[in-house]
């Protein structure tokens, strides 16, 4: 990630209260692990599991988790992940088609 995972995509700043960690659910990190153990491989217990089951899991633990099992997070949570990335401007940007300058460049280039 390119944002240290305590600086908030709302605000831009820190994280407060008005501005909860984003969680994800785990049940697609259960399936894409398939026959693996998940105590064994995030360790943790099964009470544990079940809360994270129930409340999710943040955005670092998802990570960390995600690489634990040999995947990239976009793999387990698609393309939800990958827009959870973007600044709230990128964000903006995209829903009103906005493309970045080099983006236009680059076509450019290619049909040239």
């Amino acid at each position: 990630m390119t944002r240290p995972h305590n600086v908030c995509r709302r605000c831009a700043i820190r994280h407060s209260p008005k501005c909860p960690e984003p969680r994800w659910p785990l049940q697609p990190l259960l399936d894409a692990i398939g026959n693996q153990n998940p105590h064994e491989l995030f360790n943790v217990n099964g009470t544990q599991l079940d809360v994270y089951r129930c409340n999710g899991i943040g955005e670092f633990t998802a990570d960390r988790w995600a690489y634990k099992a040999g995947l990239h997070p976009a793999q387990v949570w698609g393309d939800a992940w990958i827009e959870a990335g973007l600044s709230v401007v990128d964000e903006q940007f995209l829903k009103n088609g906005w493309r970045r300058a080099w983006e236009a460049t680059n076509e450019k280039e290619q049909a040239a």
